[in-house]
């Protein structure tokens, strides 16, 4: 006998499991399991039921049992249900979901160069080795693992690997993604409720860079990027956000300041052009004028799963996590299927992604930003200070990423079931 899933909902994340034999169809011992536990989140902790349960739940949304190609899929410990259940969930995105209104170009957008930029390498490890490492194990053990075992994960360790001044750099480069999206999905015709919800993206995603200190590192991982700066001038010149003050003719080194252009569209978005005119002055004549969008911006976060259910995940990334095909996918979206299924982030070379960590890094920081918020004082404009949040909060992003993070690998047959797109099971008649 082993474990076997019952009855399944993904999307809500129940299911019901017994210890029993591979006999689901077999309607003459529908009575033999020797125990039928229940499971739903927050923390799928096991609950005796009745088996009779399950079979009533088939006839609502549940799915009748788990199969692969070859037939229901065992489990060896109930431990790996929870486990598989917890990572089916993840993937379907915590819950029915939705995200932010389809928009924009489909040409590829700009994306900061590794190593780009205008100032030097952060001393200390890269976070994204040790993370490349985690996600190439995901992709490549699970073919030593027999049918219907699991693997634990036990080289996942929930500290750190990388310095605070590395990590902080790839949080910006994420931020940094994220913020040329918004733009690029922004639209100018829609309804006034449409218009208030896109503002309000841009507005909070800009709240949540400056809170955690990293509109230097934004500004950085712009600058001196020569395709960034001739997309962003395209993407200015139609959306016209700056009145009289777009384009910026006559001003000296116009280049310098595209990186504060972006964080000052996210702060002010096409409507508040008032503000321009103190804007552009901080922006041209403020030796660090990121230090003014802090002073001027900060704003504690208090809801941060409902600021990544509103922002758009770049479109590569969303065409490789989707779980079905023609669903939206928000950021927060993006998050939960990568902790679900971490090889997802190996491109069909080998290669490790990093827009898709960085991302998911910069996710991070946004859930754990309410906590590390209420641990410091009010924001100031002291380098040494927002230096600081950002490392704490670049701390506690990793640690939060890394400690939610799958526990086991399971075989080839199931992994694929956790993976592949509109494929949670193959139900046979």
């Amino acid at each position: 006998m082993k474990w076997y899933i019952d009855a399944l909902d993904p999307r809500s994340g129940r299911a019901f499991a017994s210890y029993r034999d591979d006999d689901l169809q077999d309607m003459e011992h529908l009575d033999a399991a020797q125990g039928t536990y229940f499971l739903e989140p927050p923390a799928f902790d096991p609950v005796q039921v009745s088996r009779s349960i399950a079979f009533s739940a088939t006839r609502y949304q549940f799915q009748a049992g788990l199969f692969d190609g070859e037939g229901e899929l065992p489990f060896d410990e109930l431990d790996d249900v929870v486990e598989f259940i917890r990572r089916s969930y993840l993937r379907r995105g915590g819950g029915s979901g939705g995200g932010p209104e389809p928009g924009g170009s489909p040409e590829p957008l700009p994306r900061p160069t590794e190593g780009g930029g205008e100032t030097a390498a952060p001393a200390g490890q890269d976070p994204l080795i040790n993370l490349r490492e985690i996600v190439k194990q995901f992709g490549t053990q699970q073919g030593d693992i027999r049918r219907g075992a699991a693997q634990r994960v036990g080289f996942i360790d929930t500290e750190p690997k990388g310095s605070s001044a590395f990590a902080k750099r790839r949080l910006g480069r994420g931020a940094l993604v994220l913020a040329l999206e918004q733009i690029a999905v922004f639209q100018l015709s829609g309804d006034f409720e449409s218009s208030t919800r896109q503002r309000s993206r841009l507005l909070r995603l800009f709240q949540a860079i400056v809170s955690a200190g990293l509109a230097e590192e934004v500004y950085a991982a712009a600058a001196g990027e020569i395709a960034i700066e001739h997309w962003l001038t395209q993407q200015f010149n139609r959306l016209k956000p700056f009145g009289l003050h777009w384009p910026l003719s006559g001003r000296p080194d116009t280049s310098k300041i595209m990186p504060g252009l972006i964080l000052a569209f996210l702060a002010t978005g096409v409507d508040d052009i008032e503000l321009w005119p103190e804007v552009v002055h901080e922006l041209f004549y403020e030796p660090d004028p990121w230090r003014w969008f802090g002073w001027h911006f900060s704003q504690r976060e208090d809801d941060p799963v409902g600021l990544l259910a509103e922002l758009a995940v770049p479109a590569e990334l969303a065409d490789d996590y989707k779980a079905q095909a023609d669903a939206p996918m928000s950021v927060g979206q993006f998050l939960f299927s990568f902790l679900a299924a971490p090889q997802l982030a190996m491109e069909k070379s080998g290669k490790i992604s990093d827009l898709a960590i960085e991302v998911a890094l910069f996710a991070s920081a946004c859930l754990v930003l309410p906590s590390v918020q209420s641990r410091l004082p009010e924001h100031s404009v002291y380098r040494r200070e927002t230096n600081n949040r950002a490392e704490l909060v670049a701390f506690e992003a990793e640690k939060w990423l890394r400690g939610n993070m799958p526990q086991k690998i399971f075989s080839k047959e199931a992994e694929a079931l956790l993976t592949k797109r509109d494929q949670m099971a193959v139900v046979r008649p």
